[in-house]
């Protein structure tokens, strides 16, 4: 199956052929995973298996829609519209509806402060092919952590991810999501997000995407209450022959909304990327503050980078940043690691260690975060 992901809100990289990215998905076995029988804290209850019509009576309880735009209608959805926008766009919603994907919904109730995080930890076997969907509605006041690890061979089996989450956090939500991939070389991983925040909401979103040789991310997150609130931290590691494909979109409707993305990744031989960081503010979102950077660190002649950062303004009064580093380490910091007897194979794993066990920290359950750790260890020794 031909998916068309990650597109860019605006047609704007066309010649370089950056718009979208076109991704072959092998969907034939491919099953649904569904997560009843988890064992779900107080102040949480769950509805699994919901079906298509189902969730979508909720998006338009919800009114999850994206609006177009006062002064450049339809630019957002570009190609097929969403009633409740993600990253990667509508064609991910049909990759679900094709394997019989059916809706896990879970929902956090009003004043509820969950203090354990609720995790689903997958370990995929050979050659799995595995689909999931869910969508998670905070209540009022309520606090809750949503943990999710992905765990296969090192080497990897041909196996195939897709995961899609979406987020509604009413007025006063605070919501944190940690999304660890540590699949292996041979595997497909697609992460798809949307998220959707009310007054005085605060999304936090920390992913680490550590193995899978074929890595599709996308989030959309549409900032539609006064003052809500939003940082992402997105930590990648391209080994020898890897691609990753991400695409970001911040959406600023409310007013006093603030966003922050942050990524930090590392490219070995023959690893391509490419990056697509959206800050969108809309008319009359008047005081809003949207920050996002990416810093690379490239290791050997034949990687392939692209990153494109954007800015897009219907509204005047406004702080927008944009920013990217790219590049390799510095003759004079490899000079000052050598004379400390440091090779300079080592010195580059030092630093993307580093940076990636930064991010790592923000992981709340201890065993996933020492198997992520390790994972960083094992891939860097391999890179």
């Amino acid at each position: 199956m031909e998916l068309t992901l990650n597109h860019l809100p605006v047609l704007t990289w066309n010649h370089l052929k950056l718009n979208d990215v076109k991704a072959q998905v092998d969907t034939e076995g491919m099953t649904s995973s569904l997560r009843d029988g988890a064992v779900l804290p107080e102040g949480i209850s769950a509805r699994y298996g919901a079906g298509a019509e189902e969730v979508s009576n909720i998006y338009d309880k919800l009114d999850t829609k994206t609006a177009q735009e006062a002064f450049v209608a339809g630019k957002f959805p570009m190609y097929n519209e969403q009633k409740f926008a993600t990253g990667m766009g509508a064609d991910m919603d049909l990759l679900l509806s094709k394997v019989g994907a059916a809706t896990d919904i879970f929902e956090v109730a009003a004043g509820s402060r969950v203090a354990e995080p609720i995790i689903f930890d997958t370990e995929i076997t050979a050659e799995e092919k595995l689909a999931e969907a869910q969508l998670i509605c905070a209540g009022e006041g309520s606090e809750s952590t949503w943990v999710y690890a992905y765990t296969g061979s090192t080497e990897g089996s041909g196996a195939t991810v897709g995961s899609s989450l979406r987020f509604f956090l009413e007025k006063n939500a605070k919501v944190r999501v940690v999304i660890v991939q540590m699949l292996g070389g041979s595997d497909t991983f697609l992460t798809d997000f949307g998220a959707v925040g009310e007054a005085d909401s605060e999304l936090k979103v920390t992913k680490l995407s550590l193995g899978a040789g074929r890595v599709y991310d996308g989030l959309s997150h549409l900032q539609r209450g006064f003052r809500s609130e939003f940082l992402v931290r997105n930590g990648y590691l391209g080994l020898p022959g890897s691609y990753t494909d991400i695409n970001y979109n911040d959406i600023f409707v409310g007013k006093k909304t603030k966003g922050v993305m942050r990524f930090t990744g590392a490219l070995f031989d023959d690893a391509e990327k490419v990056f697509r960081g959206t800050v969108d503010f809309r008319k009359d979102a008047t005081g809003a503050n949207g920050d996002e950077q990416e810093d690379v660190l490239l290791f050997g002649d034949n990687v392939v980078n692209k990153t494109i950062p954007l800015i897009l303004g219907e509204e005047e009064d406004v702080e927008g940043r944009h920013a990217a580093t790219i590049g390799k380490l510095s003759d004079e910091m490899l000079f000052y690691i050598r004379t400390r007897g440091i090779d300079e194979k080592t010195a580059e794993a030092m630093m993307v260690r580093a940076a990636l066990y930064d991010i790592s920290r923000d992981i709340p359950v201890e065993e996933i975060k020492k198997r992520a750790d390790e994972r960083i260890d094992t891939l860097l020794e391999r890179a």
